[in-house]
């Protein structure tokens, strides 16, 4: 069985045919400046959420922009909706500021009450939330999302990672965020279109948001991603056939673990899962690590710790190899 590499999170269908084909066809405008092809991403956007040249910036990867803005508007104190990944707070102290992650209770699949967000958030320039929630895969309702916004001073940024969103049936916040002094959205093709090695990540804020931003980008963003992304966002078969493998490949992992005693799962809208499997989680991230499987230990996850491990849905042969493996670690074979 070919090996495959643990990028977590990534779609296992990897790029669509027509991804493929749009960037064959790039190569032969290598030579050229990307500028063109850069300005029809943008009208593609427009045409496609009401998001102009104004409200977007783009850049190489998710994690230029998570530094980026810390960077730029240098935030005394930030506040992180957890579980969360350790880039949101690496980002932040990078930039100099105090920075506090508020998770939930397990009872609650780790969201944190409204009431103490809205608390927490008062005083705080800037807040982090994934949604849906990088760890877990759960996505916050839009009202309470909205009531999170709504808590925030209005020179506070909410700062709103949306790259799982597109594994979800929601619209998220990119065609609200241009009207929004406070709120700026994150995108990426990585996650969802299986392009890691392309990938194109776009910041959409209001105009001055995006404006203070643009003048700290000092990049020059890749003509094969950019026409990449152009193609895979188009891609109305790939997005079918996401949807069909993620709900197939997620319920075969569910329905097998799900009868493993010891082993508990935790809901997800998208195309990772939680579970817990207190001191053997550790066995299952070590066992899966030689062989590629998509696992991860959160024993560095705030909240929740080394009984914690998440797995990143794959195709159906490394799916029955990681329920054949959880089967060994937990004797039921």
């Amino acid at each position: 069985m070919k090996r495959i590499k643990a990028e977590f999170g990534i779609s296992r269908l990897g790029p669509s045919r027509k991804v493929k084909a749009a960037v064959r066809k790039a190569t032969g405008n290598i030579g050229a400046n990307a500028e063109d092809a850069l300005s029809r991403f943008h009208g593609m956007l427009l045409s496609r959420s009401g998001v102009g040249h104004d409200n977007v910036l783009t850049a190489n990867s998710l994690k230029e922009l998570v530094y980026l803005i810390p960077r730029v508007f240098k935030p005394k104190k930030t506040i992180i909706i957890g579980p969360a990944p350790g880039s949101y707070k690496d980002a932040a102290l990078a930039a100099g500021a105090v920075s506090e992650t508020i998770t939930g209770p397990e009872e609650t699949g780790f969201l944190p009450a409204i009431s103490i967000v809205q608390e927490k958030v008062r005083g705080c320039d800037m807040i982090f939330i994934a949604n849906p929630n990088r760890i877990t895969g759960k996505t916050l309702a839009t009202a309470a999302l909205q009531e999170v916004i709504s808590a925030c001073a209005q020179d506070s940024l909410v700062v709103i990672d949306e790259s799982l969103l597109e594994f979800t049936n929601e619209d998220g916040c990119v065609s609200i965020a241009p009207g929004c002094g406070n709120v700026l959205v994150l995108r990426t093709t990585a996650c969802y279109y299986g392009l890691p090695g392309l990938e194109l990540a776009y910041a959409v804020s209001s105009p001055e948001v995006i404006g203070a931003l643009r003048k700290d980008s000092h990049w020059d963003i890749n003509l094969l991603s950019i026409e990449a992304a152009r193609a895979a966002l188009k891609d109305k078969a790939y997005r079918r056939e996401s949807s069909a493998f993620v709900a197939r490949e997620k319920g075969f992992i569910k329905k097998e673990a799900g009868r493993i005693a010891g082993l508990k799962l935790y809901d997800s809208d998208a195309n990772i899962l939680l579970m817990k499997a207190d001191e053997r989680a550790a066995a299952v991230a070590g066992a899966s690590k030689p062989t590629g499987l998509a696992v991860e230990l959160c024993d560095d996850v705030e909240g929740l710790g080394a009984a914690f491990f998440r797995v990143s849905i794959m195709r159906h042969e490394h799916n029955l190899k990681f329920i054949k493996l959880l089967r060994k670690i937990f004797t039921l074979v």
